[in-house]
């Protein structure tokens, strides 16, 4: 809801339909999006257009079939189609799922933890 409040129109959404039902979603953006998403907060380290993929997800009694991976070619080409040639997935623990689509890890997160109770 809020994504329609900020003027969103849905060009930042690609769905995969089976039998006229949404099986799978992948979210794209890129700086025209109405809510910058967390992956194109990293676009001030780019001197060119960044892009962001994610998150995703396919209908659990789908999964398996390849529409995961179809689903994101499809967000991959309509960035590309904005002229966007670099892209981040961040936050994701599918790093093995896009290596199929040639994409590696970038950068890593590592959490620390300070016990405050003595």
């Amino acid at each position: 809801m809020q994504y329609f409040k900020h003027g969103g129109t849905g060009r930042e959404f690609v769905v995969l339909k089976k039998n006229q039902h949404i099986i799978g979603f992948c979210r794209i953006n890129d700086a025209s999006s109405p809510i910058i998403a967390q992956n194109v907060y990293w676009s001030p380290l780019f001197n060119e257009a960044l892009g962001g993929i994610g998150p995703l997800g396919v209908d659990e009694q789908e999964r398996g079939n390849g529409y995961g991976k179809m689903v994101v070619q499809a967000g991959i080409h309509y960035l590309r189609e904005r002229g966007i040639n670099r892209i981040v997935i961040d936050w994701t623990g599918l790093v093995n799922f896009y290596k199929q689509l040639d994409y590696g890890v970038w950068k890593s997160y590592w959490y620390y933890v300070k016990d405050l109770v003595k």
